[in-house]
């Protein structure tokens, strides 16, 4: 029905019932099981009275709603949102009744104050300007398409709600212009999916949960300002360019990743959790992390230079999975080491080491700018190497050890990759069987090589490879030196 001016009675019975143009009901509508399209341009002055039975009301065209109320009543199956832009004012759920975007829906909710709860469906893409007061519950399901809740424009998602993403595909919450400020009374849970966006800055003063141990929520943003609280309870969380000055913490279960720029002023607290810690950050950043339990994966550099890095046991697990420490010393507890698990790959640059490390399957430690070890890194299963790069020298009062069983095919190895390598005077090599050099390269032994065990060989390979130290063979093993 087009530009109806309807003084009496429309009735629709099992059908769909559509209104467009410039409309106007002074009369009444009569709706049994039917479909309500409504377009054009109204007010809700323009409905008049409404009889409906078992009715669903799909929102399109502009609706003025300011310094009104829509109420979504009972006697509707549904209220879904089309192509609407709703002005203002407030949208009042009663007895539960949802407010519903439709699949590939694109509303605008424009100042809105919506005391109701909402439901976006798959590839549903609404658009909030001006701010949102919400006090209910927003679930965003999400299929092969992605849904999202877009911000556009400076302002911020205020009132006491939650915002559930369930998925099961990237379901995201973000700003799509200017800076999105997510208020204290508002949680996000997950679920999976993404709040913010990584080119604009994100607020958040509420509570943002991770629930799901198989879903990650990503926090993005070009800086992420936490004054609020960021909870891992049982799933993980990555956040990007975080500076915590709120609350992290990291329950039994729950994992957190820093990534991008971070900074630490606030608390991040670890229970038994998993902490990933990339990007670049303050060492002071790092050691203001409250610790009982759990593991602590470096994945980035650890800037160390002209300071000392405490391994203590306030963690069980100490892993260098991708990083880099750049410097200083290493101490380590009674008890504790450094670990690099399975495929790792990492770096100590420069470092004075007292402690253990120890290498497990297929994982690579690099070593450049010198090493003072005093304690020792174990290969400690197949195919574990440490690369010696760089013209350096081995020191200290430490030791590399081949542990473990003879592997031909997987052979735990010790390789310079450029320049000389000088093995100190008190530096000690032993195995086990393993192999020692690089036949391109210069190998200077002032040290100790040990092979100790019947069918055990230690083969040593260099150019030249310079022997002024100390060669055993014990119980049976042998030193095979490559010509």
């Amino acid at each position: 029905v087009i530009n109806v001016q309807n003084q009496g009675l429309l009735l629709a019975t099992g059908g769909t019932f559509t209104l467009d143009g410039a409309w106007q009901n002074a009369g009444t509508f009569a709706l049994t099981n039917s479909t309500f399209n409504v377009n054009g341009n109204y007010t809700l002055a323009n409905f008049g009275t409404i009889n409906s039975s078992n009715t669903m009301v799909y929102l399109n065209g502009t609706l003025d709603n300011r310094n009104s109320i829509l109420t979504l009543d009972e006697s509707k199956v549904g209220w879904q949102l089309n192509t609407v832009t709703i002005l203002g004012g407030t949208i009042q759920g009663v007895n539960g009744v949802p407010l519903t975007v439709a699949f590939y829906g694109t509303p605008t909710l424009d100042g809105v104050v919506l005391n109701a709860d909402l439901v976006l469906n798959d590839s549903a893409d609404p658009r909030v300007v001006n701010g949102l007061t919400f006090n209910g519950t927003c679930t965003l399901y999400g299929g092969i398409n992605t849904t999202s809740l877009n911000f556009d424009g400076t302002q911020t998602l205020a009132g006491q709600c939650q915002i559930n993403l369930a998925g099961p595909y990237d379901p995201v919450v973000r700003p799509v212009n200017g800076t999105l400020t997510i208020g204290p009374k508002v949680t996000i849970v997950g679920g999976y999916g993404i709040v913010g966006r990584p080119d604009l800055p994100l607020i958040n003063q509420g509570t943002i949960r991770a629930e799901n141990s198989s879903r990650a929520v990503q926090i993005v943003g070009s800086s992420v300002i936490n004054s609020g609280t960021i909870v891992a309870v049982s799933g993980p969380i990555a956040a990007d360019n975080l500076q915590n000055k709120g609350g992290v913490s990291i329950a039994p279960g729950g994992t957190l990743s820093l990534t991008g720029a971070w900074t630490n002023p606030g608390t991040i607290s670890v229970t038994n959790g998993t902490l990933n810690v990339g990007g670049t950050y303050l060492k002071a950043d790092f050691t203001a992390i409250q610790r009982h339990g759990g593991t602590i994966n470096f994945n980035s550099v650890l800037d160390n230079r002209n300071d000392i890095l405490f391994l203590d046991n306030n963690s069980d697990n100490w892993s260098l999975v991708d990083g880099t420490i750049l410097g200083g010393t290493v101490n380590t507890a009674t008890g504790v080491h450094l670990s690099l698990p399975d495929s790792a790959r990492g770096k100590l640059d420069g470092v004075i080491y007292n402690g253990d490390i120890v290498l497990t399957m297929v994982s690579k430690l690099t070593i450049t700018n010198g090493l003072t070890l005093n304690g020792q890194v174990t290969l400690a299963f197949y195919s574990a190497a440490i690369y010696l790069d760089g013209t350096q020298t081995l020191s200290g009062a430490g030791k590399f050890v081949f542990e473990g069983g003879v592997d031909p095919f997987r052979p735990r190895s010790i390789v310079p990759i450029s320049g000389t390598v000088t093995i100190g005077a008190s530096f000690t090599i032993e195995g086990g069987t393993g192999t020692l050099g690089n036949p391109g390269l210069p190998l200077v032994n002032l040290g100790t090589i040990s092979v100790d065990g019947a069918g055990s060989t230690i083969t040593i390979q260099g150019n030249p490879f310079i022997n002024t130290g100390t060669t055993l063979e014990l119980n049976g093993g042998k030193v095979v030196i490559v010509p």
